[in-house]
């Protein structure tokens, strides 16, 4: 009785999920330490220590939240940096907590649950707003599998998940007595592990082995700007200086750099874009003279068709057209309750292109999503070969979002085995 006393008295669970989401998504990068969340969640003794282990591991991994929203509307600091934190933690843990809560509990429910939990955490509609999944340490311990790997990282940690609590269970049972049942079912999980927990770490040893870093083509170049975004409507005259400034320095870029190229621009520079004559007019000389060098500038901007707009690159030069994000960030700029804001793309798989390129989007916020890059990787025979990555942190007083945004679209690049381009626009510049 003592020993098991001592075990579940230590509550241990949400101490190693919080160091977790700490460590890997909040802002140090160490996303290979992720399956430490599954032994967290494992170790939760009841539902209670489950749903607050799931809760702060989301308060470890959001904490840069906490300067984000300061950042946004600075008088209210630092109390709506709190308040947005913490809510952002609980919305996002709230379905963990939902599928925790029914039906009896034993170790292979705890496990099933906690990869029901992650599916869905991953996926629209809850996908929509959950970043820092435990999903992208697959970049880490799958590399180059792809949208199998994904399954490989879900599957792997809930046998994690099932190993932990169903050891606890049996061991430190509420008598401390280990029945010939319990006795059984132990041996038949030790028997499954000792199959599948070599299989999947021979996988990932040998993945990681002969693993390449991939490399950016040469004639695909990204220009970090410190612009900021134009969001809502502001006045004329700083929209029409705006234009002026992106095509000054996009022209610049085109005529300093060798033609041939592809050039990125970050996300949301040259704000609203209506279709229009004066549009048209104004960006026609940049894309005659990147046409002429066969270039094609790829410029961050809100095209608006008066049933709200997209979060999109707008493309000049040798190849016109736009090419868009799927989720822009929730109430900042997602606001499905109303025509006026960014429209969400839930189910549009496969690749866009630019010119005979297929290219995967994943523009600022949608970094820190599985789905949006996933989509693009599934429904076609064809597969990316570029992941584009635009962005802007121009509200942000230090580079700690741009940073964990940069070592999320590394991690997914080596997770797809796919090249990528990283364009910001910010105070600093990224590392």
């Amino acid at each position: 009785m003592g020993r098991v006393s001592v075990w579940r008295g230590w509550n241990l669970g949400p101490v190693i999920a919080f160091c977790t989401g700490l460590l890997s998504w909040g802002g140090q990068g160490y996303f290979f330490i992720l399956p430490m969340f599954a032994v967290a969640y494992g170790l939760a003794s009841t539902k209670k220590w489950r749903s607050i282990t799931v809760l702060t591991y989301y308060i470890g991994a959001l904490w840069p939240l906490y300067g984000t929203f300061d950042d946004f509307w600075p008088p209210h600091a630092p109390w709506i940096g709190l308040l947005g934190w913490l809510t952002s933690a609980l919305l996002i843990a709230s379905p963990w907590v939902a599928i925790v809560i029914p039906g009896k509990d034993n170790p292979s429910r705890t496990a099933w649950r906690w990869m029901l939990s992650v599916f869905i955490s991953a996926i629209p509609p809850f996908g929509a707003w959950s970043p820092a999944s435990p999903l992208i340490a697959a970049g880490d311990w799958f590399p180059g599998t792809g949208v199998p790997g994904l399954l490989a990282m879900l599957v792997s940690t809930g046998l994690i998940v099932g190993l932990v609590a169903r050891r606890l269970s049996v061991i430190h049972t509420q008598d401390a007595i280990a029945t010939p049942d319990n006795s059984r079912r132990y041996l038949e999980n030790i028997a499954l592990v000792r199959y599948a927990a070599p299989l999947f770490l021979l996988a990932s040893v040998v993945l990681n082995i002969f693993a390449s870093s991939p490399v950016t083509p040469h004639d695909w170049v990204s220009l970090n700007t410190q612009f900021g975004a134009l969001r809502g409507k502001v006045p004329y005259p700083v929209w029409f200086h705006r234009q002026v400034a992106v095509i000054r320095i996009a022209t610049q870029a085109v005529l300093t750099l060798p033609p041939h190229r592809t050039i990125l621009l970050p996300e949301g520079i040259a704000g609203f874009q209506f279709h229009n004559a004066l549009g048209d007019a104004l960006y026609h000389r940049l894309s005659v003279i990147a046409g002429l060098r066969d270039d094609t500038v790829l410029v961050g901007a809100y095209p608006f068709n008066g049933r709200g707009y997209t979060d999109s690159l707008m493309l000049y030069g040798k190849h016109r057209g736009l090419v868009t994000g799927k989720q822009p960030i929730p109430l900042g700029e997602w606001r499905p309750w109303t025509e006026n804001g960014a429209k969400a793309f839930w189910w549009r798989f496969g690749p866009q292109r630019i010119g005979a390129t297929p290219v995967a989007i994943a523009i600022c916020y949608e970094q820190m999503l599985v789905w949006p890059l996933a989509w693009d990787f599934m429904g076609t025979s064809v597969k990316p070969s570029l992941i584009l990555a635009p962005a802007n942190h121009e509200w942000a007083t230090n580079n700690l979002d741009a940073d964990m945004q940069n070592d999320a679209v590394q991690t997914w690049g080596r997770l797809y085995g796919t090249p990528y381009l990283i364009a910001n626009d910010s105070t600093e510049r990224p590392r």
